[in-house]
């Protein structure tokens, strides 16, 4: 994996996303450019009615909509009665919270081999290795990696 990553060139028009402008040193790298980009995701999202979240299942969404905006769920942490959409959430909050176990780093960087314990934080350490920065400020030219350093600027830069 790490020859065919690393090691093999081809720069051919095929390993060029146009959406992003951005050129890869060959096709697998590009590949995994377009399964784990925001930007090319297509699927409709189903907005939540009370805020500005989307999901990508009615059933996610209500589900928010249920704990967050009616404050409605079964599983409540007997230790500090915060809510959770289910019991895997609940036991997990539990046995990393105040039982302070160690969280599993098992999301794996292809790049660097770098361990990770949520797919989300690998993704967000992926595009420091590729460049991407999909989350695009509405207001100005600039683009982040992270969706959380975009919100930051909006509300520093675009008061």
């Amino acid at each position: 994996m790490h020859n065919r990553r690393k090691h093999v060139v081809d720069t051919s028009e095929r390993n060029y996303c146009v959406e992003c402008d951005l050129q890869f040193t060959n096709s697998l790298l590009y590949n995994e450019h377009v399964k784990r980009s925001t930007k090319h995701r297509t699927k409709p999202r189903v907005p939540c009615p009370s805020c500005d979240k989307t999901y990508s299942k009615r059933v996610y969404m209500t589900n928010h909509f249920n704990l967050e905006h009616l404050k409605e769920s079964k599983f409540v942490c007997p230790l500090c009665d915060r809510r959770f959409l289910n019991g895997f959430r609940l036991r997990y909050h539990v046995k990393y919270y105040h039982e302070k176990a160690p969280k599993p780093k098992n999301h794996m960087c292809s790049y660097c081999g770098k361990g990770f314990n949520t797919r989300r934080i690998l993704d967000n350490h992926v595009r420091t290795h590729t460049g991407e920065r999909p989350f695009a400020c509405e207001h100005c030219t600039a683009a982040f990696a992270q969706a959380t350093a975009l919100k930051t600027h909006v509300r520093s830069a675009h008061k």
